[in-house]
């Protein structure tokens, strides 16, 4: 087994753990917070971008991303 020296711990980390705590409380309240809305856009199949270390919300319906990206193909006669 090889020889191991243990390193002191990382002062820089230590300034993390603050806000590591404070992002989860952000997360965990803005899941009760938003459980019902996420519910229904999960029901009508829109898409849910998370936001603000989980406190906001963006709702997007799928179908507008289909029409303006993938447009259907037209026929050569109705080109312009």
């Amino acid at each position: 087994m090889p020889y191991r020296t243990t390193q002191p711990p990382d002062p820089g980390k230590a300034l993390f753990r603050p806000l590591t705590w404070a992002k989860t409380a952000c997360t965990i309240t803005g899941r009760r917070l938003h459980a019902v809305p996420d519910a229904i856009a999960a029901r009508l199949d829109w898409d849910v971008t998370v936001t603000h270390w989980g406190l906001g919300r963006v709702y997007r319906d799928r179908r507008f991303g289909v029409t303006v990206e993938n447009p259907p193909p037209r026929a050569p006669e109705e080109l312009p």
